[in-house]
């Protein structure tokens, strides 16, 4: 998941790579009930780097991905696609397809509430990495 070629990503909202991470890997083992939702949260929040409100909303964006379905509360662009590829490495291709599903939701649930501003680039990111992964 290193291939990750912008930069900015990682610092929009303030929320930086180790945060992403680190949240991804609390989501995972959420998922795998390996761990309660409440400790994944109190674990981000000690090792820093997001809000707690954005630890839960990211621990519960990815049962939402991994099944196709909508998400409510927004992840940036930069944990999106760390998200995604970690779905296709860890899920495999099937689940990233649902995740993909599940993202191009959130962009018509965030446009149709007036929130275009990145929109148009998370689809952009989606389709690139569905290309990327068909080719590869």
């Amino acid at each position: 998941m290193e291939n990750v070629d912008a930069v900015f990503v990682w610092r929009v909202m303030n929320i930086h790579r180790k945060a992403i991470e680190n949240i991804y890997r609390l989501a995972v083992a959420v998922h795998h009930k390996q761990l309660s939702k409440r400790d994944a949260v109190a674990d981000a929040l000690q090792q820093g780097g997001m809000s707690e409100g954005s630890a839960r909303n990211f621990i519960s964006n990815l049962p939402h991905m991994l099944d196709g379905k909508g998400y409510k509360r927004s992840m940036n662009i930069g944990a999106t696609e760390y998200f995604l590829r970690g779905i296709y490495s860890d899920f495999g291709p099937e689940a990233f397809k649902r995740a993909t599903v599940s993202v191009r939701r959130q962009i018509i649930y965030y446009e149709s509430k007036r929130r275009e501003s990145c929109q148009l680039s998370m689809a952009k990111m989606v389709q690139r990495l569905e290309e990327e992964y068909e080719a590869g």
